[in-house]
């Protein structure tokens, strides 16, 4: 008599590693809020209005914060 043992993968996939609110739409979307928000904070202001980023955050920032909170259709 054989017994079959079964196989454990020694390392988990990084998507069931991941903290159950980034498993959702709406931790996604809070994630893509917050990302631009602290990258203006640690890079400053200056250099990203030298880049021609501050224009795509100051447009997106309104519609990722409702649509983070839901309220969005």
């Amino acid at each position: 008599m054989q017994t079959v043992s079964p196989i454990t993968p020694l390392v988990r996939p990084a998507a069931s590693q991941a903290p159950p609110l980034l498993k959702s739409r709406r931790g996604l979307m809070l994630l893509a809020a917050i990302v631009p928000v602290a990258g203006s904070l640690v890079m400053g202001w200056p250099w990203l209005v030298a880049a021609g980023i501050a224009p795509l955050l100051l447009s997106a920032a309104p519609c990722l914060a409702i649509c983070a909170l839901g309220l969005c259709a």
